[in-house]
């Protein structure tokens, strides 16, 4: 199935149709998914015009690449037949094929693992916000100044010191980060999205790394051949974490009028750097 059509598939049947009342913390709950949905269309988008256009690029190229080296060499170009000279041609467009393909597949694993950390990042605030005690094992063995104690309960304490450890954890890679919310939150109760989905911490690590390296350039030159299946894995792992977090702190999923009039809201800015 096209991963942009399962998208919106699970955000309908995932969502609740109708939220008696929402507050702030579900709003800002509901708009880092909504959030990370809009990045993944951008990215639906890209590979879509380039899957539809990458067939084409090859005859596309021959004429294109002839004109752009005649033109560089000018009166230095060799006197060769036309029979040879189609033939580097072909060999020049079937390179820069297979150069396009592989940066399609590395501008998605840098730009999806930016979106999913983000929203990582961000659900790890919002449960400290929601429920600071999430996080009081972790902090409590802190060491606090008297002047920070003064004027606060301790319940105002907490919250300050978890939204703080909170925000500690962005560098932390994105694998430990996921295991770190199922360890606080999942129960067994809990329905993943779709139902039998199955969180794969190794597999999150593999993509992590490969992000790693593809931004700090050495991981250029990969075609994922099984990226559809990838970003699949990606999204359910993304909407299973949304869904672990609205059962287990009682918070309302999307709604879907509400995520289509957000998604609405992408604008386009153009800059000149």
């Amino acid at each position: 199935m096209d991963s942009l059509v399962f998208l919106f598939i699970i955000v309908f049947v995932s969502a609740s149709p109708n939220p008696v009342s929402i507050s702030n913390h579900e709003f800002e709950f509901q708009d880092i998914l909504i959030s990370a949905s809009n990045n993944w269309s951008f990215v639906q988008a890209f590979r879509e015009c380039s899957i539809v256009t990458l067939p084409l690029l090859q005859n596309a190229l021959v004429p294109h690449l002839d004109q752009s080296v005649r033109n560089t060499m000018g009166k230095d170009f060799p006197p060769i037949s036309d029979k040879a000279n189609q033939t580097v041609l072909q060999r020049m467009a079937e390179k820069k094929e297979t150069l396009a393909a592989s940066l399609l597949d590395a501008a998605t694993i840098v730009i999806i693992q930016a979106t999913l950390d983000s929203a990582i990042n961000e659900y790890l605030l919002l449960l400290a916000r929601v429920n600071p005690s999430i996080w009081e094992s972790d902090i409590r063995d802190d060491k606090v100044k008297l002047c920070e104690l003064k004027g606060k309960s301790y319940a105002d304490f907490l919250k300050e010191r978890a939204e703080m450890y909170a925000t500690s954890l962005a560098r932390t890679p994105l694998p430990k980060k996921v295991q770190l919310i199922l360890d606080r939150c999942y129960r067994g109760d809990i329905i993943l999205t779709p139902s039998d989905f199955r969180f794969d911490i190794p597999r999150l690590k593999v993509f992590d790394d490969m992000r790693h390296d593809v931004a700090h350039g050495r991981g250029m030159g990969v075609i994922i051949s099984n990226i559809d299946d990838l970003l699949s894995f990606l999204w359910q792992t993304l909407l299973s974490i949304e869904e672990i977090i609205a059962v287990s702190q009682g918070l309302n999923n999307v709604n879907p009028d509400r995520h289509f009039d957000k998604a609405g809201e992408v604008s386009f800015r153009k800059m000149t750097i």
